[in-house]
């Protein structure tokens, strides 16, 4: 078997999933209302420090965490009734458990030289204690995926159908993804190029696991 099945046309068969274009605006006011939410949010937390209040846990990868994962709940069951209010299967947004295990290895066979680069050479976890690790790891690992979902599984497929154009649409979602960075709402251009590489590698089996491990190990600081 051929993982990473480079003669596969690169490419999102928009085909098997109904998606249309009506589809694509729905996307669109998808992403924008989750950027109105946790702009309002960040303000929220920045205007109340709410990192001051320690709770016991000396942690600012938990609060981190926390401050997080109100909006990947409300974002992964956002998704899930929109797909399932448009008759969508969950397919069309990476859950292919055929493919699951190829995409898999192939993640795994990238993001492990990148893991360890990380560890080995920039010192990642260096000097961190046991417990923050699990919150860094939670937290990144929490974030990425349903970020990866969102951006490769609903969006991106979407959008192409309403602009009829593969190319068009990838600069346009990867625009929306460079724009909500881990440093805010910012253009981070290193964010646009890497929509591109992980379009490729969810492409390749229709499936978010291995694209979510490469992002994973790309990004987690």
């Amino acid at each position: 078997m051929n993982i990473f099945n480079l003669s596969k046309k690169f490419d999102y068969d928009l085909s098997k999933y109904s998606i249309t274009k009506q589809d694509g605006i729905i996307a669109m006011i998808f992403w924008i209302a989750y950027v109105a939410i946790l702009w309002t949010n960040t303000k929220i937390y920045t205007l109340l420090n709410i990192r001051d209040y320690y709770f016991g846990i000396n942690s600012s990868s938990f609060y981190d965490w926390l401050y997080i994962a109100p909006y990947n709940i409300l974002l992964f069951v956002g998704l899930l009734i929109v797909v399932k209010s448009r008759k969508q299967s969950l397919s069309s947004i990476g859950f292919n458990l055929k493919t699951s295990g190829a995409s898999l290895l192939m993640g795994l066979i990238i993001a492990t030289p990148i893991l360890l680069y990380k560890i080995l050479v920039e010192g990642l976890f260096s000097g961190v204690s046991s417990a923050d690790i699990l919150w860094v790891i939670l937290y990144f690992a929490t974030y990425m995926l349903v970020k990866e979902i969102m951006y490769r599984g609903f969006i991106q497929p979407r959008v192409i159908a309403l602009v009829n154009n593969k190319w068009i649409g990838m600069a346009i979602v990867a625009a929306m993804f460079s724009i909500l960075s881990a440093h805010g709402i910012r253009f981070e251009l290193e964010d646009f190029i890497v929509h591109f590489a992980l379009v490729y590698l969810y492409s390749r089996h229709d499936n978010f696991i291995g694209s979510f491990l490469v992002y994973f190990a790309w990004n987690i600081y």
